[in-house]
């Protein structure tokens, strides 16, 4: 993945299960993220003195309860 500055967070295969889209079609439609790159939407955060990504995405309105648990 490097510093994903060229792979599409929902557009490419990143993870072996294939493109994020695919994975999750009803999480693609309602985001407003579909064209960013990685970089663009992860985050570093220290937490207990461990360095964890987090994900910053944006929806086009509230999540269901069960997107919220798509997107754990």
């Amino acid at each position: 993945m490097g510093d994903g500055n060229r792979i599409r967070f929902w557009e490419d295969r990143w993870i072996s299960d294939g493109p994020l889209k695919e994975k999750f079609p009803r999480l693609y439609l309602i985001s407003l993220c579909k064209d960013k790159v990685i970089s663009e939407v992860r985050e570093w955060a220290n937490i207990g003195g461990s360095e964890t990504c987090t994900w910053n995405l944006s929806w086009r309105r509230e999540l269901f309860v069960w997107e919220k648990e798509q997107v754990h």
